[in-house]
């Protein structure tokens, strides 16, 4: 039996990985982005914007058992730069998808990416789902703001959503955080003949570092599990703390 399943932002770093492994247990996937993927075998591609595009006439019908949200801004820095676009980015379109699934596919498990940044600087470690939410940048604000959404409409509608609070997750293709930056700014010293690189803070701060695939398999498992609750939150980390210094 062929299961059906909807990957948002599929291009994306999350995306990709997700989609590669829902391809891989025989899915058959639909993917929504604003940059249509390489034609594969068995993915249907919809090109657009998430919060715009018309998503009952869009989207074939079927029913689907899960649907996995990565679509959204996905920058701290830029959040900073440019709050306000970093909240049209990613709350609009979340909710046109729960509005939706909740008219066409009710019975749709919704797993939504959200961060560890909505925890800003945790008081304790490790760092539990029942932990005060305190985001210090833009980008962790909306992401509270989009779980809160997500909260409350799965209560509205009667429909299930997952959220995945994802830690650092890094792997091949990540342009961004430390271990790019740091590759880049090495690269550059190199070419110039610059024999150090400047680096913030003092070295020992830490992070939980997972892997991409993991997060996908991580939210293949929540897609699956049965649960007694129609609204739950998940840390998604490898559990491992790691210093900067030593990364």
């Amino acid at each position: 039996m062929s299961y059906s399943a909807i990957v948002t932002g599929a291009s994306g770093f999350l995306g990709t990985s997700m989609t590669t492994l829902l391809l891989s247990h025989g899915y058959q996937v639909i993917t929504i982005d604003r940059i249509r993927p390489p034609s594969i075998p068995g993915i249907y591609s919809i090109v657009g914007n998430l919060a715009t595009l018309n998503l009952a006439s869009c989207i074939p019908r079927r029913n689907y058992v899960a649907c996995f949200h990565f679509a959204g801004a996905s920058s701290v820095p830029s959040s900073f730069d440019d709050p306000f676009c970093d909240f049209t980015s990613s709350t609009p379109g979340i909710l046109n998808l729960i509005i939706f699934l909740s008219k066409n596919n009710p019975c749709c498990k919704l797993i939504v990416a959200s961060s560890a940044a909505v925890y800003g600087n945790p008081i304790t470690l490790p760092i539990r789902e029942s932990c005060t939410l305190m985001p210090i940048s833009p980008y962790g604000i909306h992401k509270l703001v989009i779980e809160n959404l997500c909260e409350h409409y799965s209560r509205l509608f009667n429909i299930p959503i997952s959220i995945m609070r994802i830690f650092s997750a890094y792997g091949a293709g990540h342009q961004k955080q430390l271990l790019w930056d740091t590759s880049m700014k090495l690269y550059k010293a190199s070419c110039v003949g610059i024999e150090t690189i400047s680096m913030w803070g003092t070295g020992n701060e830490t992070r939980d570092f997972i892997h991409v695939n993991d997060v996908a398999r991580a939210a293949l498992s929540i897609s699956q599990f049965d649960s007694r609750h129609l609204f739950e939150t998940f840390n998604v980390a490898a559990g491992i703390q790691s210093r900067i210094v030593d990364i």
